[in-house]
């Protein structure tokens, strides 16, 4: 018996010792989104935005937005980062509007457009506030006035 519980903790060990040495397969670069952040520049053409992102390091995000004075709306999905290109799909399936290049800034993330001309956005590292993330419209498909800005 003795010999029995030698060879099972063996054992146990050369597994655990593998388990060690295997590679971390994740993206370094989530690290450069992961995390909450906060975009308001105030207007887009004539309608105020403020948008609270949040990428999670199992890479998918949330996003609530605020088009005007209306309520915020909740949307998610996944997203990928790859060579400081971010991009994403909403949880129907919808890919985002555009790619995204990429710059962390320490607490700034800068998120410029591939597709719309010098179109930046500016966020700044900051939490969900606790009323939005209790009172939001849940959203699944945008409609032509509340279509998310990702």
């Amino acid at each position: 018996m003795k010999k029995l519980i030698v060879k099972i903790f063996a054992l146990l060990s050369l597994v655990a010792a593998f388990a060690g040495c295997q590679k971390d397969e994740t993206n370094p670069e989530l690290a450069k989104v992961t995390g909450q952040w906060h975009y308001n520049n105030g207007q887009t053409g004539a309608t105020l935005v403020d948008v609270y992102l949040v990428f999670n390091a199992d890479s998918s995000f949330e996003l609530y937005q605020k088009l005007g004075e209306g309520a915020f709306r909740k949307y998610t999905g996944t997203f990928a980062i790859e060579n400081d290109v971010l991009s994403g799909k909403y949880a129907d399936g919808t890919p985002w509007a555009a790619t995204y290049t990429v710059k962390n800034d320490g607490g700034f993330l800068y998120l410029t457009s591939n597709v719309v001309t010098e179109h930046m956005m500016r966020c700044v590292k900051k939490e969900v506030p606790a009323e939005i993330l209790n009172h939001y419209d849940d959203d699944t498909k945008a409609d032509a006035s509340g279509a998310p800005v990702l």
